[in-house]
């Protein structure tokens, strides 16, 4: 007779350079042994492991080059112009607020960010 009737592993994995735990658990048929059971629980998070990292390298996820990303006929983006639109879109106080401390950055922010915060308070 087992002197466990249940078996919980919790082993510490990396995936992509992050140290993940996972827990695994489960009863023991009776008759089985204990340390098989462990073994055969650790191979399985091993495996979950090996999958994970596999789809992981598989993903779409990738970084463009300048010419593939020019390949569409679009401009690449203009990281200034898209955080005053950010700033000039927002339709609260309170959200625009959250570029408070950008907009004093760059005069450009800061200028946008004055200009959308008196349409907002004189309610444009």
């Amino acid at each position: 007779m087992p002197i466990f009737e249940t078996i919980k592993v919790s082993q510490e994995i990396n995936f992509n350079g992050m140290p993940t735990w996972v827990s695994l658990g489960g009863y023991l048929i009776p008759g089985e042994d204990e340390i098989e059971a462990i073994r055969a629980t650790q191979k399985k998070i091993t495996d979950y492991q090996t999958q994970e990292q596999q789809a992981y390298s598989k993903s779409k996820w990738k970084v463009l080059s300048d010419a593939e990303y020019g390949g569409n006929g679009k401009e690449k983006p203009d990281p200034v112009t898209g955080m005053i639109t950010a700033i000039t879109t927002c339709t609260t106080i309170a959200t625009l607020k959250t570029f408070e401390k950008l907009a004093k950055s760059k005069p450009e922010f800061q200028e946008a960010y004055d200009n959308r915060l008196k349409q907002l308070t004189n309610g444009i």
